[in-house]
């Protein structure tokens, strides 16, 4: 399975946290979000990984290929900022039926196999929310399938469920 990482946000609400640097950058325990994420991913088998960009690019494309050992990674520059939806339209044909979104500002922690296979049996997406767990309230992860986006799990802030 495809990933695309998020990673072209202006870190505009903070800047006082990232140092001016693009979000993904911020490191915890010296290790970058974005880098936690790449491992994270390539931990369940995802090596195929996709990262769009638009606020100082080459800051996160220096991390990435410092960090990205074993992992196929392509960029996806965006003249001005595209949204979700824009970032995974501009690259639609390269990411195949099924695939993921993820924010890699997010730090994340469960086991994505288990949540893929199970988004792959079930067809009634509105009940995925209940079955996994994050360590960190994160906003959102998709599923695309067949070019239309399916919101198969959220959790909102302070460790609550949404619907």
């Amino acid at each position: 399975m495809k990933c695309i990482l998020l990673a072209a946000g202006t870190s505009g609400r903070i800047l006082s946290i990232s140092k001016g640097n693009p979000k993904p950058l911020i490191k915890i325990k010296k290790k970058t979000l974005i880098e936690r994420n790449i491992s994270w991913l390539k931990t369940f088998g995802i090596k195929d990984i996709t990262i769009n960009l638009f606020f100082k690019p080459q800051l996160i494309i220096n991390e990435v290929k410092k960090v990205s050992k074993k992992v196929q990674i392509h960029f996806s520059l965006e003249k001005k900022l595209l949204g979700t939806a824009g970032a995974v339209k501009k690259i639609q044909n390269q990411l195949g039926t099924n695939f993921l979104v993820i924010y890699s500002d997010n730090l994340l922690s469960f086991d994505i196999k288990e949540f893929i296979n199970f988004h792959l049996e079930k067809k009634n997406h509105h009940q995925k929310c209940r079955h996994f767990s994050c360590a960190m309230p994160v906003d959102y992860i998709f599923i695309w399938q067949n070019a239309w986006a399916i919101l198969i799990w959220q959790a909102c802030r302070l460790g609550t469920w949404k619907s």
